[in-house]
């Protein structure tokens, strides 16, 4: 809710769309209660996949899929995360400055080593 009520306002522009990408769950509570949720908002888009940490690249892949099929004249997406407050008139602004066709920015990792601890979500076997 803190999302709606602040930047995804933004959603309500002509040119701007905003949506919760969400996998699959087994928790039929949390099914029905994620269904409710959409049928009050209708601002979720739902792949075939079980929505978990280990399946984030399944979760881009179906927000490029579905962008493909109910979107295809879309110039710009963004992939954020629930966690993060996304300042969209200065994206806006960032976007407008950048015409280059397929580009992808983001933050460029240099120096980063894989991390090897099994405990961290982040490990990365040898």
């Amino acid at each position: 809710m803190s999302i709606r009520h602040t930047w995804m306002n933004y959603g309500r522009r002509r040119d701007v769309g905003i949506a919760f990408v969400l996998g699959r769950t087994t928790n039929a509570s949390l099914y029905e209660s994620l269904n409710k949720e959409n049928y009050i908002y209708g601002d979720m888009i739902r792949g075939q996949f079980i929505d978990s940490y280990t399946n984030l690249t399944l979760k881009t892949i179906s927000l490029l899929e579905w962008t493909d099929t109910h979107c295809p004249r879309v110039k710009y997406i963004l992939k954020t995360d629930d966690d993060m407050f996304i300042n969209v008139l200065k994206l806006l602004d960032f976007i407008e400055g950048k015409k280059k066709a397929r580009s992808i920015y983001g933050r460029l990792a240099r120096k980063w080593k894989p991390i090897r601890s099994q405990k961290s979500k982040s490990f990365v076997s040898r």
